[in-house]
């Protein structure tokens, strides 16, 4: 008698655990509007390699996006003028996608130099 009350509990614990995960939602990863805003800027800007001086560098952007999704740059915080122009005129006054709205910010964005010395183009 006390086995099959056992074997009956163990039975109704599975049934009820096996109930409450299939209703279980799964719950998406929520979408951080600082993350999407840089990828996006990153994406709008690429690697002027052109403005870079064979050396790395980096920019810091201070940005605001109005409720026609259109950033308008405030301040670029960089060492390297011309780069500072090619960055506001890549970003100030274009659209971005989705509705990231009402918002401002600052990011930090890292331009790569890739070095050339010993690339050789052969025929």
């Amino acid at each position: 008698m006390k086995t099959v009350a056992v074997v009956l509990v163990s039975f109704l614990f599975m049934i009820s655990t096996a109930i409450a995960g299939v209703h279980e939602k799964k719950h998406k990863r929520p979408v951080n509007n600082v993350t999407v805003v840089n990828e996006r800027i990153n994406g709008m800007l690429g690697n002027p390699d052109n403005l870079l001086n064979g050396h790395s560098q980096s920019a810091m952007i201070s940005y605001s996006i109005d409720q026609n999704n259109i950033i308008h740059v405030q301040e670029v915080a960089t060492a390297n003028a011309e780069l500072k122009k090619y960055i506001t005129k890549h970003l100030d006054g274009k659209k971005i996608n989705n509705s990231l709205h009402d918002q401002s910010g600052i990011v930090k964005v890292h331009f790569n130099a890739y070095k050339a010395d010993n690339l050789y183009i052969s025929y």
